[in-house]
């Protein structure tokens, strides 16, 4: 079995990586919805495409 000390730091570092991804998330959602927001605003802003009628 892992010494006391060992564990107790496998488990801040556990801890710590757990956060960071946390924090990670948080980034990636807002950068998505930045991201779904600049696109609607683009096609919102466009005249709509003419449709090819053969």
């Amino acid at each position: 079995m892992p010494a006391p000390d060992a564990a107790a730091d496998v488990a801040t570092r556990i801890a710590a990586l757990e956060a960071r991804v946390d924090e990670q998330d948080v980034a990636l959602r807002r950068v998505l919805k930045l991201l779904v927001d600049w696109a609607e605003g683009e096609h919102s802003a466009a005249p709509p495409l003419p449709i090819a009628r053969d």
